[in-house]
């Protein structure tokens, strides 16, 4: 082989070389960025519940202008000596600390994108089979927003006993509040609420548990909600995954959502068995809100994407049930541990277990 074909062939695989730790760089980097957002709402600041706000900032929300102001929640902003602060599930506010004043807030009302869902609205509905005469009734709509806990009871991962996070979700420089809402073990919300829109911008209903045992009755678990023999048990929960998963520049979520529904009695398997499961792609793309009727709202707006092509995404992902958001508990002495309910043996569910 000649000289100058040697040196060609030389300067073609070094080439390929340089290529091929590129795609490699370019494989970490974009792994990096699907994955950065996930690992943010995982360690995201916590604010106090309301045992243990500071007295200071008690005393002075008590004695303010136009108070008493009285908390359920709150997380100082940056060592700001400003606070965000949580009225039931009603309103977040800010409290100004060093003037004593109080900056009214905003209401929180459902999101619509989650509402008015028809395939999402059914996940959460009673069976078929319910009997109730307020036929219109919806536990997803017309409930808003609680914040209801019995003190000492761990359920859910204790998650909703700090209701208020905050910092940046996205790297975007711009920090949000996470809520975590919920009314006992029943049911279970994770909003995400922006200061500078001054909008909740996503929200997910990651936990509705309605059932209790029943001897007698025709299923293993009934409603507990309504104890007759028809009302079918009825647990449905809920993943998020954040990062960028379409290969554009504007971040995701993705939403994995399962219900179940109690197993007859006469069914020699214990526990509950899946319903049915869905999977929905998020995403917050400024560029198109600029451009659209109601302007730049910085929402995650749902997107008209395959179920199978998100399931590709997180198979692509190695990202398991166990993997979506929320999965581990914060409970006093199980803190770290897999949230029970959602990953129970009893749902006879594989996914769950991995």
């Amino acid at each position: 082989m000649k000289i100058l074909e040697l040196i060609v062939i030389k300067d073609i695989f070094m080439k390929l070389l340089r290529i091929g730790k590129f795609a490699l760089f370019c494989l970490a980097l974009l792994c990096a960025l699907r994955t950065y957002a996930q690992e943010n709402i995982t360690s995201l600041k916590k604010g106090f519940n309301r045992t243990d706000i500071p007295s200071t900032l008690k005393k002075a929300m008590w004695n303010a202008s136009n108070g008493p102001f009285i908390a359920d929640s709150a997380i100082e902003i940056d060592s700001s000596n400003v606070y965000f602060w949580l009225f039931r599930a009603g309103s977040i506010n800010k409290f100004n600390l060093s003037s004593g004043a109080n900056i009214p807030g905003w209401p929180l009302t459902r999101w619509l994108p989650e509402i008015t869902d028809p395939v999402i609205k059914d996940l959460y509905r009673p069976g078929p089979t319910w009997v109730d005469n307020s036929s219109d009734w919806d536990p997803l709509v017309n409930e808003n927003y609680l914040q209801e806990n019995e003190e000492g009871a761990q359920y859910m991962g204790c998650l909703t006993s700090i209701p208020l996070r905050y910092g940046d979700v996205e790297n975007d420089q711009q920090k949000e509040l996470v809520l975590f809402l919920g009314a006992f073990e029943y049911k279970q919300d994770l909003v995400i609420f922006s200061p500078d829109r001054q909008r909740i911008i996503f929200s997910m209903r990651y936990a509705l548990q309605d059932f209790i045992s029943f001897p007698g009755s025709k299923h293993q678990y009934i409603q507990r909600t309504r104890q007759r023999d028809n009302n079918i048990g009825v647990r449905v929960y809920a993943k998020a995954f954040f990062g960028q998963f379409d290969g554009d520049e504007f971040p995701d979520i993705v939403v994995w959502r399962k219900r179940y529904e109690s197993r007859e009695a006469s069914d020699s398997v214990s526990g509950f068995g899946l319903y049915k499961q869905t999977w929905q792609h998020f995403e917050r793309d400024l560029t198109a809100q600029a451009a659209s009727e109601t302007g730049i709202t910085g929402e995650y707006l749902p997107q008209d994407t395959s179920e199978s092509m998100i399931q590709g995404w997180l198979s692509a992902n190695e990202l398991t049930w166990q993997k979506g958001y929320p999965s581990t508990s914060e409970c006093q002495d199980h803190e770290g541990e897999l949230i029970p309910e959602m990953h129970d043996p009893l749902l006879n569910d594989p996914d769950v277990l991995k």
